[in-house]
């Protein structure tokens, strides 16, 4: 839109269109940081099934040495 389109306008329309373009910033925004969240989360999550899965490694290696000194 040019300058001078723009002149023509209303106030009061320049003021709506200013305040929906704020809103649709704002749930952008919103909606940016609830991705970020949720993809720390599951990285969170991931991270701790991985830990698990290491630690239950470690133990069942655990178990096959006692089973062999005991065997």
């Amino acid at each position: 839109m040019e300058l001078s389109e723009i002149k023509k306008l209303p106030t009061k329309l320049l003021r709506e269109e200013a305040s929906r373009a704020f809103r649709l910033q704002a749930l952008a925004k919103k909606a940016y940081e609830d991705g970020r969240a949720r993809v720390v989360e599951a990285g969170k999550a991931i991270q701790a099934h991985a830990n698990l899965a290491k630690d239950m490694q470690a133990t069942e290696r655990q178990v096959k040495v006692y089973e062999a000194k005991f065997a």
